[in-house]
């Protein structure tokens, strides 16, 4: 489970995440959870 959100901040003070606006912006999963499925997935024959 995803513990906490690395957030950074510009020179106009504004603050976002590496994967704000993607399909992952409003996932609970941990992205290395999502990196192992997808190489799962992807290395299947």
């Amino acid at each position: 489970m995803l513990t906490h959100r690395h957030l950074y901040q510009c020179n106009a003070r504004r603050q976002t995440s590496l994967t704000a606006g993607t399909i992952f912006d409003s996932t609970k999963v941990a992205m290395t959870t999502w990196f192992r499925a997808n190489c799962l997935v992807t290395e299947t024959k």
